[in-house]
């Protein structure tokens, strides 16, 4: 707008939030708020999950999501993978890194929180699924980790945890990401590098060569001016999901701390 780019605080609205500038309403459901710039796009897609029953027993539910299709299905197995899977030395390093880290944390494309219960108190979660933002340790929001929606430079961490390589555009991810956080916050990242057509163009996608460069300033890597001190960095680390009833799936990602200039 004008060049410049300006803030709104939401207002209390009997749908939930309301932007006072631009009057769009932002439903809050189960105390889950939904900010995002095109809502209606997502709620075609996503309604069924929003309406879903949380107090049926899980067999029930089960065996009504197999008719039912759409996007109820891939959500249930989805916070299935997340929720059951076993205990991973990536829980551990990311719950320690939490302890550690002084003031607000914001983890972007969150699921259900990698961190387990630590800091509940102190964390923000954004995530596009309704289902793992309300089953966020700390406070969800439903919103899209590229075009989040917080004020530039406040925050004192930020987690991109196993979301680079599960965005739409990771060179975008990093520099919102990045702009988000205070001068000499910290960020905790770690990627399998585990790319997908249907998620990440090819043409959109890095490398770790090409993250470690940017990371430390150079412009040339990734097209972005950044500044950061690494902390820590162990490659690999491993990490689980639940695959299904009797299958671990095992994910050896890269897990790096770091700190932003205070310049």
């Amino acid at each position: 707008m004008d060049g410049q780019i300006r803030y709104e605080l939401l207002e209390p609205h009997p749908a939930g939030l309301c932007c006072p500038n631009c009057g769009a309403e932002h439903p809050v459901v189960d105390g889950v708020p939904l900010v995002m710039r095109n809502l209606d796009a997502w709620l075609a897609t996503e309604a069924a999950v929003v309406f879903a029953r949380r107090d049926l027993p899980e067999a029930t539910a089960a065996r009504l999501m197999r008719g039912a299709g759409g996007s109820l299905p891939r959500e249930a197995q989805l916070v299935r993978a997340y929720r059951d899977a076993p205990p991973s030395p990536l829980h551990e390093r990311v719950a320690a890194w939490i302890s550690a880290q002084p003031g607000l944390f914001l983890e972007l494309g969150c699921g259900l929180g990698v961190g387990g219960d630590v800091a509940q108190d102190r964390r923000i979660g954004l995530d596009l699924s309704f289902s793992m933002a309300r089953a966020y340790p700390g406070r969800g929001l439903v919103g899209d980790a590229l075009d989040p929606p917080f004020e530039a430079g406040r925050l004192d961490n930020v987690l991109l945890l196993n979301v680079l390589d599960s965005c739409r555009d990771p060179r975008v991810l990093l520099a919102q990401a990045d702009a988000l956080l205070r001068p000499g916050g910290g960020m905790l990242i770690s990627c399998a590098w585990a790319w997908h057509d249907e998620v990440t163009p090819v043409a959109a996608r890095i490398t770790p060569d090409q993250l470690h460069r940017a990371l430390a300033g150079d412009r040339r890597a990734l097209g972005l001016t950044l500044g950061y001190t690494v902390e820590a960095l162990e490659d690999p680390v491993i990490w689980r999901l639940r695959a299904g009833p009797r299958t671990i799936h095992e994910h050896s990602v890269m897990l790096i701390a770091l700190r932003k200039s205070a310049e």
